[in-house]
């Protein structure tokens, strides 16, 4: 919330979380980040998309699709997400790909 409004030092937690590795919810860090437009939530789409957690996945969709300039190197392991196992996952990451297209 604080983060929303503003404020610098609420950005500072949400990257900081991001960056501990022992956090265990850096993905919502990711996704908090990516939707005030901060590119350091970029730094955990390629550990997200391999997650063995379906949520993880689907959170580092989400920054996708918030950063979609920032998730280009990831256009080839969004699309293997297509066909995810989980269908939210799949769906999710056939949005993303769909919003993605025409992004420079």
């Amino acid at each position: 919330l604080l983060a929303n409004a503003g404020e610098a030092p609420a950005r500072e937690v949400l990257a900081r979380k991001l960056a501990d590795p022992d956090f265990a919810r850096r993905g919502q860090a990711a996704v908090a980040l990516a939707r005030l437009g901060d590119a350091r939530a970029a730094a955990w789409i390629g550990e997200g998309l391999v997650s063995s957690d379906s949520e993880e996945r689907r959170w580092a969709l989400a920054v996708c699709g918030a950063l979609p300039g920032e998730a280009k190197g990831h256009l080839a392991q969004i699309a293997k997400l297509v066909r995810d196992e989980a269908p939210k996952v799949g769906l999710t990451a056939k949005a993303v790909l769909l919003g993605m297209e025409g992004t420079p």
